[in-house]
Order: C-alpha cells, then structure tokens, then sequence
C-alpha cells in the first residue's frame, strides 16, 4: 500500500491523502530522469505528446532565435525534466515534461547580474491574511517565465528533441528559461510592469506585493 493510500485509510479523506502524498508519491522509479528514458520508455507516446507541447511553447513565446556561438561565450547546457501529475485518487493524469537551463554553469556579472528568492514575501502575506481574516486566492501563469524577456546575452546548447538548420549550432535566448540565475528576477520586472499598467501601485516596503490603493508599509 503507498503513501497515499495509507494516508487515506486513516483520515478516511482521499484527497487529503493525495495532498499529504503528492510528493512522495510524484518521485517514482518509473518517472524518466533523461529524454532517451522518456522516449524508450512504456509511456513514450505520452512523453513525447509532452515534449513537444514543451518545444511548441518555446516557439511561440519566441524563447529562442538559431545562433552562431560567439567567440569568448560561454554556453550555457540543458536537460529535460519530465514529472507526472496525478488526480487525487493517485491516477496519472497528465504527462509533463519541461526544458531547463544548467543555471549553475552560468557566470555572474557576465550571463547574469541579479537573482531574487521572497520567501518571507509569502510568509507576511499569510500572516496579514490570518490577522485580518483574509480571503486568499491562487492562480497559475502557464509558462510564466518565459513572458519575460531577459536584457543580457545567454546562449544554450541545442536541446535533445530540438532541430535547427545550418549553420547554426547554438540558441541565443530571448526570454527567462526556466533554471537561469536571472529568471525569477525578469518574471517578477515583467509582472510588475504588467500591474502598474491596470494601475496596482508596489508596495515600498515588500515590493512583491501590489494593490489597487496606495501601499506605504
């Protein structure tokens, strides 16, 4: 019996099961950790509907434009990430497969200056929300950092599933790839951007957070 189902017998909730689960459950040996486990794989069909609907984001959010490395660049690699999401009776219902940048190998003050990391931003809005009795309520960007466009010069290599003709050999990329340094960092310029123009004014103090009147602690 797994962790989930264990969890359900006891509270006899199954979608608290599935919630307390969620992640023990998400990391299984059959989940592919490369893109040939992916493609040799029994669900190879259902990873390859994944990857491609993957690629066909990038292209349409134009992530990336066919390039010649430049001399002196340093380039920065790839790899595939693939997680399977389940409903809450632990059943797979849908195959997800996103392309990330080795952000590690990037080089500060030249593929990248600033980075940004508020979870206390989070923390103080939770706790504004329980004093004041508030209503919290989420949603979810698809693809959001690739809404943004990144100010510096950042190459990759050609992902595996990605064709590109000659005689280019690199991609230079025009908006924040998930894994960069500076990824979260041009999200958050670029959301901001996008509330000060319906007219949300920044807080001065946590400057995560944004309202519709004036913010001045």
């Amino acid at each position: 019996m797994n962790t989930r189902l264990i969890i359900e017998y006891f509270t006899g909730n199954s979608a608290m099961g599935y919630t307390l689960s969620a992640k023990s459950d998400s990391i299984s040996n059959s989940t592919p950790k490369t893109y040939r486990q992916a493609v040799k794989s029994a669900d190879s069909a259902q990873w390859q509907e994944a990857i491609d609907a993957e690629i066909q984001s990038m292209n349409t959010n134009d992530v990336w434009t066919p390039h010649i490395l430049p001399i002196g660049r340093k380039l920065v690699t790839t790899k595939w990430a693939f997680c399977p999401k389940h409903d809450i009776h632990g059943k797979i219902n849908k195959y997800k497969a996103r392309l990330v940048a080795r952000g590690f190998e990037q080089i500060y003050g030249k593929d990248f200056d600033e980075t940004v990391t508020r979870l206390s931003s989070l923390r103080l809005l939770f706790a504004l929300s329980m004093q004041f009795n508030l209503d919290l309520q989420h949603m979810n960007v698809e693809t959001a950092f690739l809404n943004a466009k990144l100010t510096e010069e950042v190459y990759i290599e050609i992902p595996q599933g990605v064709q590109i003709n000659n005689p280019y050999n690199r991609l230079k990329l025009n908006r924040a790839l998930y894994g960069l340094k500076q990824s979260p960092r041009a999200w958050y310029e670029d959301i901001q951007k996008s509330l000060q123009s319906r007219n949300l004014n920044v807080c001065k103090i946590k400057t995560a957070f944004s309202s519709n009147t004036p913010i001045t602690t």
